[in-house]
């Protein structure tokens, strides 16, 4: 209980209370509670974890805590930032989520059609859709759906 105490204390010193909105607050005590919930899940996992890997819980932990302070950051925090800057930290996410990805699955994704890794099929510049020229022929797939239509 005083660890919430302490929160409304720098909170009430840190924020006009009369500009203080209902999402700010809420965002604030939300990040403080996750970081309270992840000092908590590093301390029990950090005990059954052997010293060579507890630098790993430490890393994980500076990492969730950057996700945290990012979220807790208002809009106008936000637009503060240089548009380059928040394509450069959303290209970076992206990549970290396609390495976990990658570790659960075995591997980075693949073309099937050229073997590339840098896209899948459906991207393909080998592949050549809409390049194929129209012979003049009509298929019979065609013929049928417009019977069916008629038909209707």
């Amino acid at each position: 209980m005083s660890i919430w105490v302490m929160k409304v204390t720098s909170i009430q010193e840190s924020v006009n209370m009369s500009t203080l909105t209902l999402d700010s607050l809420y965002t604030k005590l939300k990040t403080h509670e996750m970081n309270i919930l992840s000092r908590k899940s590093d301390s029990k996992s950090s005990a059954l974890v052997s010293s060579s890997t507890s630098l790993d819980v430490g890393a994980s932990s500076s990492k969730s805590s950057v996700l945290v302070l990012f979220n807790a950051m208002s809009d106008d925090q936000l637009e503060q930032f240089e548009e380059e800057a928040l394509v450069l930290l959303s290209n970076k996410v992206s990549r970290a989520m396609n390495n976990v990805s990658n570790r659960k699955r075995g591997g980075p994704n693949r073309c099937f059609e050229c073997g590339a890794l840098d896209h899948l099929r459906s991207h393909c510049p080998k592949l050549g859709r809409g390049k194929k020229e129209d012979d003049g022929r009509v298929k019979k797939d065609d013929v049928n759906k417009k019977k069916n239509m008629k038909e209707k």
